[in-house]
């Protein structure tokens, strides 16, 4: 994630929704509900990049 933090700014909003989709949903970091907190985050992104 901290090649992310610092390209955040020269990716188009859609490309780092979609990269830190990605990461979470292989990481895995909770026993339950990664897809949903995957795209709950992904849609944040979007949501405040617009």
């Amino acid at each position: 994630m901290t090649s992310l933090s610092a390209n955040k700014n020269k990716l188009h909003p859609f490309e780092l929704a979609a990269l830190v989709h990605a990461k979470l949903a292989w990481i895995h970091p909770f026993e339950d509900g990664n897809g949903r907190t995957a795209r709950t985050v992904m849609n944040f992104i979007l949501m405040k990049k617009g």
